[in-house]
Protein backbone atom coordinates (compact mmCIF):
# COMPACT_ATOMS: atom_id res chain seq x y z
CA UNK A 1 0.00 0.00 0.00
CA UNK A 2 1.12 3.57 -0.77
CA UNK A 3 0.12 6.87 -0.02
CA UNK A 4 0.92 9.24 -2.91
CA UNK A 5 1.11 12.46 -1.66
CA UNK A 6 1.00 14.15 -5.29
CA UNK A 7 2.89 17.08 -5.50
CA UNK A 8 3.91 18.15 -8.51
CA UNK A 9 2.11 15.28 -9.99
CA UNK A 10 1.02 15.69 -14.04
CA UNK A 11 -2.55 17.16 -14.17
CA UNK A 12 -2.32 18.79 -10.74
CA UNK A 13 -1.69 17.92 -7.34
CA UNK A 14 -4.24 15.79 -5.65
CA UNK A 15 -3.56 12.32 -3.45
CA UNK A 16 -4.51 8.45 -4.09
CA UNK A 17 -3.99 5.61 -2.13
CA UNK A 18 -2.69 2.50 -4.08
CA UNK A 19 -2.30 -1.22 -3.14
CA UNK A 20 -0.22 -3.12 -5.40
CA UNK A 21 -0.87 -7.05 -5.31
CA UNK A 22 2.40 -8.24 -6.57
CA UNK A 23 2.74 -12.13 -7.49
CA UNK A 24 5.27 -13.24 -4.64
CA UNK A 25 4.97 -17.15 -5.44
CA UNK A 26 6.76 -19.10 -8.48
CA UNK A 27 7.14 -15.69 -10.85
CA UNK A 28 9.94 -15.43 -12.83
CA UNK A 29 11.28 -11.96 -13.78
CA UNK A 30 11.80 -11.60 -17.51
CA UNK A 31 13.67 -8.50 -17.60
CA UNK A 32 10.65 -6.78 -19.43
CA UNK A 33 8.60 -3.48 -17.54
CA UNK A 34 6.69 -3.35 -15.36
CA UNK A 35 7.40 -6.64 -13.38
CA UNK A 36 3.93 -6.61 -12.49
CA UNK A 37 0.92 -5.59 -11.95
CA UNK A 38 0.41 -3.22 -14.34
CA UNK A 39 -2.59 -1.83 -12.66
CA UNK A 40 -3.24 -1.60 -8.64
CA UNK A 41 -5.62 -4.16 -7.49
CA UNK A 42 -7.19 -1.00 -5.55
CA UNK A 43 -6.97 2.75 -5.46
CA UNK A 44 -8.89 5.58 -3.54
CA UNK A 45 -9.06 9.35 -3.84
CA UNK A 46 -12.33 10.31 -2.51
CA UNK A 47 -14.38 9.35 -5.81
CA UNK A 48 -12.72 12.41 -7.34
CA UNK A 49 -9.32 12.90 -9.00
CA UNK A 50 -8.45 15.69 -7.39
CA UNK A 51 -10.55 16.03 -4.35
CA UNK A 52 -8.15 14.65 -1.57
CA UNK A 53 -4.89 16.45 -1.76
CA UNK A 54 -2.02 15.83 1.08
CA UNK A 55 1.22 17.51 -0.18
CA UNK A 56 3.29 15.62 3.63
CA UNK A 57 3.62 13.38 5.45
CA UNK A 58 -0.01 11.32 5.53
CA UNK A 59 -0.38 7.78 5.72
CA UNK A 60 -2.92 5.11 4.92
CA UNK A 61 -3.22 1.05 6.85
CA UNK A 62 -5.15 -1.51 5.42
CA UNK A 63 -7.66 -2.94 8.39
CA UNK A 64 -8.78 -6.47 8.86
CA UNK A 65 -12.06 -5.75 8.25
CA UNK A 66 -10.98 -4.83 4.49
CA UNK A 67 -11.01 -1.40 5.08
CA UNK A 68 -8.59 1.06 4.91
CA UNK A 69 -8.11 3.95 7.38
CA UNK A 70 -6.55 7.02 5.71
CA UNK A 71 -4.34 9.38 7.92
CA UNK A 72 -4.70 13.30 6.30
CA UNK A 73 -1.95 14.88 8.23
CA UNK A 74 -1.91 18.46 6.67
CA UNK A 75 -5.77 18.39 7.10
CA UNK A 76 -5.68 16.37 10.10
CA UNK A 77 -8.41 14.11 9.28
CA UNK A 78 -8.24 10.83 9.96
CA UNK A 79 -11.17 8.47 7.91
CA UNK A 80 -11.93 5.16 7.11
CA UNK A 81 -13.51 3.91 4.05
CA UNK A 82 -14.68 0.88 2.75
CA UNK A 83 -13.25 -1.07 -0.84
CA UNK A 84 -15.86 0.67 -2.86
CA UNK A 85 -14.16 3.99 -1.16
CA UNK A 86 -17.44 5.30 0.77
CA UNK A 87 -16.66 6.73 3.97
CA UNK A 88 -17.59 4.69 6.94
CA UNK A 89 -16.74 7.72 9.51
CA UNK A 90 -14.01 10.40 9.35
CA UNK A 91 -12.19 12.22 12.63
CA UNK A 92 -10.65 15.81 12.54
CA UNK A 93 -7.78 16.56 14.92
CA UNK A 94 -8.91 19.55 16.88
CA UNK A 95 -5.14 20.63 17.68
CA UNK A 96 -3.31 22.93 14.96
CA UNK A 97 0.42 23.91 15.05
CA UNK A 98 -0.50 27.19 16.37
CA UNK A 99 -3.29 26.10 19.28
CA UNK A 100 -6.83 24.41 19.71
CA UNK A 101 -9.33 25.30 17.06
CA UNK A 102 -13.07 26.59 18.07
CA UNK A 103 -15.65 23.94 16.68
CA UNK A 104 -16.38 24.41 13.15
CA UNK A 105 -12.93 25.93 11.85
CA UNK A 106 -11.32 24.45 9.25
CA UNK A 107 -7.68 22.72 9.94
CA UNK A 108 -5.10 24.09 8.23
CA UNK A 109 -1.77 21.95 8.69
CA UNK A 110 -2.55 20.14 11.69
CA UNK A 111 0.65 17.92 11.05
CA UNK A 112 -0.90 14.97 12.02
CA UNK A 113 2.34 12.35 10.85
CA UNK A 114 -0.08 9.35 11.13
CA UNK A 115 -3.09 7.31 12.91
CA UNK A 116 -3.31 3.78 13.67
CA UNK A 117 -6.43 1.05 14.77
CA UNK A 118 -5.91 -0.79 17.61
CA UNK A 119 -8.87 -3.55 17.74
CA UNK A 120 -10.39 -4.60 20.95
CA UNK A 121 -8.91 -7.11 22.05
CA UNK A 122 -4.90 -5.28 21.33
CA UNK A 123 -2.84 -6.43 24.35
CA UNK A 124 -2.26 -2.71 25.51
CA UNK A 125 -6.03 -2.76 26.57
CA UNK A 126 -5.34 -5.60 28.88
CA UNK A 127 -6.94 -4.37 32.41
CA UNK A 128 -8.62 -1.69 30.88
CA UNK A 129 -12.30 -0.46 30.53
CA UNK A 130 -12.95 0.60 27.26
CA UNK A 131 -16.43 2.28 27.83
CA UNK A 132 -18.20 4.87 25.62
CA UNK A 133 -17.90 8.58 27.19
CA UNK A 134 -19.21 12.15 26.18
CA UNK A 135 -19.15 14.15 23.25
CA UNK A 136 -15.11 15.33 23.23
CA UNK A 137 -16.22 18.19 20.52
CA UNK A 138 -17.76 21.02 22.05
CA UNK A 139 -21.63 21.73 20.83
CA UNK A 140 -21.00 19.06 17.96
CA UNK A 141 -24.60 18.56 16.79
CA UNK A 142 -23.07 16.03 13.83
CA UNK A 143 -21.78 13.35 16.19
CA UNK A 144 -24.50 10.85 16.62
CA UNK A 145 -23.43 10.01 12.71
CA UNK A 146 -19.36 10.79 13.00
CA UNK A 147 -20.05 13.31 10.73
CA UNK A 148 -18.38 16.63 11.49
CA UNK A 149 -18.83 18.85 8.77
CA UNK A 150 -21.40 18.73 5.71
CA UNK A 151 -19.94 19.14 2.25
CA UNK A 152 -20.74 23.24 1.05
CA UNK A 153 -24.13 23.13 -1.21
CA UNK A 154 -21.74 24.18 -4.47
CA UNK A 155 -20.75 21.34 -6.49
CA UNK A 156 -17.31 22.50 -8.35
CA UNK A 157 -17.49 20.81 -12.16
CA UNK A 158 -13.73 22.02 -12.91
CA UNK A 159 -11.10 24.01 -12.18
CA UNK A 160 -8.05 25.27 -14.76
CA UNK A 161 -5.68 27.56 -15.00
CA UNK A 162 -4.22 29.18 -19.38
CA UNK A 163 -1.61 31.30 -19.98
CA UNK A 164 -2.36 33.58 -21.98
CA UNK A 165 0.52 36.74 -23.12
CA UNK A 166 1.55 38.32 -19.93
CA UNK A 167 -1.91 37.22 -17.70
CA UNK A 168 -2.64 33.76 -16.04
CA UNK A 169 -6.81 32.99 -16.93
CA UNK A 170 -8.09 30.63 -13.88
CA UNK A 171 -11.26 28.99 -15.27
CA UNK A 172 -14.14 27.05 -13.29
CA UNK A 173 -17.80 25.73 -13.60
CA UNK A 174 -20.35 24.75 -11.18
CA UNK A 175 -23.09 22.58 -11.67
CA UNK A 176 -25.33 23.33 -8.06
CA UNK A 177 -25.23 26.42 -5.84
CA UNK A 178 -27.54 27.05 -2.88
CA UNK A 179 -26.46 29.99 -0.61
CA UNK A 180 -23.37 30.49 -2.32
CA UNK A 181 -21.71 33.60 -1.38
CA UNK A 182 -18.04 34.11 -3.48
CA UNK A 183 -15.25 32.17 -4.38
CA UNK A 184 -11.83 33.69 -3.05
CA UNK A 185 -9.18 33.39 -5.35
CA UNK A 186 -5.60 32.23 -3.71
CA UNK A 187 -2.22 32.22 -5.21
CA UNK A 188 1.16 30.44 -3.93
CA UNK A 189 4.25 30.83 -4.74
CA UNK A 190 5.13 27.22 -3.43
CA UNK A 191 1.63 25.66 -3.16
CA UNK A 192 1.62 26.38 0.58
CA UNK A 193 1.55 29.48 1.53
CA UNK A 194 -1.66 30.91 0.11
CA UNK A 195 -2.64 34.65 -0.02
CA UNK A 196 -5.72 36.43 -1.25
CA UNK A 197 -5.41 37.97 -5.03
CA UNK A 198 -9.08 38.59 -5.62
CA UNK A 199 -13.01 37.38 -5.60
CA UNK A 200 -16.06 36.49 -7.62
CA UNK A 201 -19.20 36.51 -6.63
CA UNK A 202 -22.05 33.68 -6.51
CA UNK A 203 -25.04 33.41 -8.21
CA UNK A 204 -26.37 31.76 -4.98
CA UNK A 205 -28.65 29.98 -5.99
CA UNK A 206 -28.61 27.64 -9.20
CA UNK A 207 -29.33 23.96 -10.62
CA UNK A 208 -27.31 24.49 -13.80
CA UNK A 209 -23.98 24.78 -14.98
CA UNK A 210 -22.27 28.01 -14.60
CA UNK A 211 -19.18 29.44 -15.83
CA UNK A 212 -16.45 31.72 -14.33
CA UNK A 213 -13.34 33.10 -14.77
CA UNK A 214 -10.44 35.61 -13.19
CA UNK A 215 -7.62 36.61 -14.61
CA UNK A 216 -4.18 37.32 -13.02
CA UNK A 217 -2.23 40.31 -14.68
CA UNK A 218 0.72 40.17 -12.59
CA UNK A 219 1.45 36.56 -12.16
CA UNK A 220 4.62 35.31 -10.40
CA UNK A 221 7.84 34.60 -12.21
CA UNK A 222 8.18 30.76 -12.23
CA UNK A 223 5.66 29.00 -10.86
CA UNK A 224 1.91 30.55 -9.47
CA UNK A 225 0.12 27.98 -7.52
CA UNK A 226 -3.93 29.13 -7.43
CA UNK A 227 -6.93 27.72 -5.00
CA UNK A 228 -9.95 28.70 -4.99
CA UNK A 229 -12.18 29.24 -1.80
CA UNK A 230 -15.55 28.63 -1.54
CA UNK A 231 -17.62 30.50 0.77
CA UNK A 232 -21.53 30.22 1.19
CA UNK A 233 -23.28 33.10 2.74
CA UNK A 234 -23.31 31.35 6.34
CA UNK A 235 -19.43 31.46 6.32
CA UNK A 236 -18.64 27.94 5.87
CA UNK A 237 -16.00 27.51 2.99
CA UNK A 238 -13.75 24.88 1.48
CA UNK A 239 -11.10 24.87 -0.90
CA UNK A 240 -10.49 23.44 -4.52
CA UNK A 241 -7.95 21.22 -5.87
CA UNK A 242 -4.75 23.01 -6.28
CA UNK A 243 -3.78 23.96 -10.04
CA UNK A 244 -0.47 25.50 -10.98
CA UNK A 245 1.48 27.77 -14.35
CA UNK A 246 4.57 28.09 -14.99
CA UNK A 247 5.41 31.68 -16.37
CA UNK A 248 7.45 34.46 -17.07
CA UNK A 249 10.92 35.05 -17.67
CA UNK A 250 11.78 31.06 -17.65
CA UNK A 251 9.35 30.46 -20.68
CA UNK A 252 11.06 31.12 -23.94
CA UNK A 253 8.66 29.00 -25.46
CA UNK A 254 5.24 28.39 -27.76
CA UNK A 255 3.77 25.21 -27.79
CA UNK A 256 0.29 24.10 -29.47
CA UNK A 257 -0.76 20.85 -31.59
CA UNK A 258 -1.49 21.26 -35.55
CA UNK A 259 -4.70 19.16 -36.31
CA UNK A 260 -4.12 19.59 -40.06
CA UNK A 261 0.05 18.48 -39.54
CA UNK A 262 -0.80 15.58 -37.09
CA UNK A 263 2.57 17.52 -34.95
CA UNK A 264 3.45 19.43 -32.46
CA UNK A 265 4.92 22.58 -32.77
CA UNK A 266 7.40 23.89 -30.34
CA UNK A 267 7.88 27.54 -31.46
CA UNK A 268 11.47 28.72 -30.03
CA UNK A 269 10.10 32.58 -29.56
CA UNK A 270 12.61 33.13 -26.98
CA UNK A 271 15.55 32.48 -29.36
CA UNK A 272 16.75 30.01 -26.41
CA UNK A 273 20.46 29.12 -26.44
CA UNK A 274 20.09 25.97 -24.60
CA UNK A 275 20.03 22.77 -25.97
CA UNK A 276 16.82 20.93 -24.13
CA UNK A 277 15.02 17.59 -23.23
CA UNK A 278 11.76 17.39 -24.42
CA UNK A 279 9.40 15.05 -23.39
CA UNK A 280 5.63 14.01 -23.97
CA UNK A 281 3.53 12.39 -21.39
CA UNK A 282 0.30 10.97 -21.37
CA UNK A 283 -2.32 11.82 -18.26
CA UNK A 284 -1.06 8.69 -16.32
CA UNK A 285 2.40 10.06 -16.19
CA UNK A 286 3.78 7.31 -19.11
CA UNK A 287 6.65 9.00 -21.35
CA UNK A 288 5.38 8.64 -24.80
CA UNK A 289 7.54 10.66 -26.77
CA UNK A 290 11.12 12.33 -26.47
CA UNK A 291 13.13 14.09 -28.64
CA UNK A 292 15.52 17.55 -28.26
CA UNK A 293 15.26 21.52 -29.03
CA UNK A 294 18.80 22.37 -30.23
CA UNK A 295 20.14 25.94 -29.19
CA UNK A 296 18.97 28.61 -31.56
CA UNK A 297 15.97 26.54 -33.68
CA UNK A 298 13.25 28.10 -34.28
CA UNK A 299 11.31 25.11 -34.17
CA UNK A 300 10.79 21.38 -33.54
CA UNK A 301 7.79 19.20 -34.62
CA UNK A 302 6.79 16.10 -32.43
CA UNK A 303 4.62 13.43 -34.59
CA UNK A 304 1.41 12.37 -32.90
CA UNK A 305 -0.43 10.34 -35.59
CA UNK A 306 0.70 6.87 -33.91
CA UNK A 307 -1.05 8.90 -30.18
CA UNK A 308 -4.56 8.15 -29.14
CA UNK A 309 -6.45 11.01 -28.87
CA UNK A 310 -6.76 13.31 -25.59
CA UNK A 311 -4.56 15.33 -23.30
CA UNK A 312 -0.75 15.05 -23.02
CA UNK A 313 1.93 16.77 -21.24
CA UNK A 314 4.63 18.41 -23.11
CA UNK A 315 7.99 19.36 -21.39
CA UNK A 316 10.79 20.88 -21.87
CA UNK A 317 13.93 20.25 -19.59
CA UNK A 318 16.89 23.39 -19.89
CA UNK A 319 19.95 22.92 -17.53
CA UNK A 320 17.98 24.93 -14.45
CA UNK A 321 14.19 25.16 -15.42
CA UNK A 322 11.30 23.25 -16.98
CA UNK A 323 8.86 24.77 -18.85
CA UNK A 324 5.12 22.82 -19.12
CA UNK A 325 2.24 23.13 -21.68
CA UNK A 326 -1.19 20.78 -21.73
CA UNK A 327 -2.37 19.67 -25.19
CA UNK A 328 -4.85 18.09 -26.18
CA UNK A 329 -4.43 16.19 -29.27
CA UNK A 330 -7.25 14.93 -31.89
CA UNK A 331 -5.65 13.36 -34.79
Amino acid sequence: MVFNNGNGRLGGNYSTVEIIDPPINGYNYSGSLPYLPSNTSWMYNYGNPNGLYAQNISGAQQLSNGNVLLCDGPGGKFIEVNSAGNTIWQYINPVSNADIMSQGTTPTQNIVFRCNFYPSNFSGFDNTALTTSTIIENSNTNANVCVLSAPLPIELLDFDCLKHDKQVDLVWSTTAEVNGSHFEIERSKNGYDFEKIGVVFCNRNSNSKIDYDFSDYEPLQQTSYYRLKQVDYDGKYEYSKIVNVTYGKIDNFKAFFNSQAGKIVIDNSGLNKQDCDVHLYDVMGRLVKATSFLAGVANTFIDTQTLYDGTYFLIIREADKNTSFKLNINN
